[in-house]
């Protein structure tokens, strides 16, 4: 038993390093995309005075910082997954100084790299070597701006980790959505990404986090995309919380009794279920409640299936599952980018630094495999169904009534009559 839960573990760390990746792979492109406006404009950098140098080096470092925004607060979402907050303010010491020496380190390291290019043009060659190409004249403000992108990535995402830890109870000064669901299931995976976009801008979403121990758990879209709004970065982090087993109850209660709004999945039912929405009933007003059910799943009201307290038709909305394949065709396509880019970066670059430009078997075998492996993995994390539209709609409709100015609730304005369906778990039914 202890063997198979180690290798359990080592495979779901495994995924969460090959989310991780496949994550920092598709930032760290926005960076070099930043710096494509400077080599395209290279020819037109011709006789720059000092002055003017200067100034098109400051616009090129100003325009990478700027393309940074949306990779910054991607990533710091992302490690708030892995390291999540704790549900009883209490500040992570540890993560607090690691992120924040990482954000200085981040933030000297592009300025290191700019000053120390900039002065070796100066010192050996002037502003420009008399003989240099346009795209090597470009090349000085791309790298410029790439590198103060990458920078100010790693810099802002640390930093933003940082205060989250440093403040873990900032969320409670708004009103907030708590949601709860079964642990490593559908509305882990699928749903909370949709409670997410649902959530109307600058509205927090809280939820005790899932532990790590589930391979699937690691969708790097969900994490690090899902419901973002740039006018209210910090607003829009999901809010996830570590609780014990012990303490998880407690959390609950204080959660459910402060949030503008509880959403639960009450799809899958266990035993853990009944005392969780006693919890809510107790500790919340029924209009600050939404249930949401899978409408295969069968209707309390037969025999044996009722969970007291009973829920009304008007506070719940039916989802059905579907296949939303444009989606994840465009998620399957970013995973092949991403494998294709390591192979570039392993063999292909190498190559070409050699003058090896020619493409062999070893290096087609080693591109399918790697390609392939990322594929692979796409398929254990992507491969799952999503809820229509009219679910969507009706959520997002329902969450829109949060009053972002005051802790007044949400009314429940639905029209769906689906029934109330089965329960939501607890933490330590994720296995179950």
């Amino acid at each position: 038993m202890r063997l198979h839960s180690l290798v359990y573990r080592a495979v779901s760390s495994a995924f969460a390093l090959f989310s991780g990746l496949t994550l920092l792979v598709l930032l760290f492109m926005i960076p070099v995309l930043a710096g494509l406006p400077w080599l395209a404009v290279a020819d037109r950098l011709r006789d720059l005075s000092l002055l003017a140098f200067f100034a098109v080096l400051a616009l090129s470092i100003a325009f990478g910082a700027a393309s940074a925004l949306i990779p910054a607060i991607s990533l710091a979402r992302f490690a708030l997954r892995i390291w999540p907050i704790d549900a009883f303010e209490i500040p992570r010491r540890r993560c607090i100084v690691w992120q924040r020496r990482l954000a200085y380190a981040s933030a000297i390291a592009p300025v290191l790299v700019t000053a120390g290019f900039v002065l070796q043009r100066l010192i050996m060659e002037g502003v420009f070597d008399p003989g240099a190409s346009p795209e090597e004249r470009g090349y000085v403000f791309a790298i410029a701006s790439a590198s103060t992108a990458w920078g100010v990535t790693i810099a802002t995402a640390a930093a933003i980790s940082s205060w989250v830890h440093a403040h873990p109870g900032y969320f409670r000064r708004k009103p907030f959505i708590l949601y709860l669901r079964r642990f490593s299931g559908f509305a882990d995976r699928t749903v909370i990404a949709e409670v997410l976009k649902a959530a109307a801008p600058g509205i927090p979403v809280a939820f005790i986090a899932s532990p790590q121990s589930a391979p699937r758990n690691w969708d790097p879209f969900v994490w690090a995309f899902s419901g973002l709004c740039l006018r209210h970065p910090l607003g829009s982090l999901p809010v996830q919380l570590r609780s014990s087993d012990e303490g998880w109850e407690k959390a609950i209660a204080r959660l459910t009794s402060e949030a503008g709004a509880v959403v639960m999945d009450i799809t899958e039912r266990s035993a853990s279920v009944d005392r969780e929405i006693s919890m809510v009933a107790q500790h919340a007003q029924p209009e600050r409640v939404l249930y949401l059910l899978d409408r295969r799943s069968m209707p309390p009201s037969q025999p044996g299936n009722a969970t007291p307290p009973q829920i009304a038709k008007n506070q719940t909305v039916g989802y059905t599952r579907h296949w939303a394949f444009p989606t994840l065709v465009m998620k399957t396509v970013f995973f092949a980018f991403v494998g294709y880019e390591i192979f570039l970066w392993v063999f292909g670059l190498p190559g070409l630094a050699k003058g090896q430009n020619e493409i062999n078997l070893t290096l087609l075998f080693a591109l399918i495999t790697i390609v392939g492996l990322w594929l692979a993995g796409a398929a254990v994390l992507l491969l799952r169904p999503s809820i229509d539209t009219q679910a969507r709609q009706a959520l997002q409709r329902r969450l829109a009534q949060v009053d972002t100015s005051s802790h007044k609730t949400f009314e429940v304005i639905a029209r769906s009559s689906i029934p109330p369906g089965k329960s939501e778990a607890r933490l330590g039914d994720h296995h179950q």
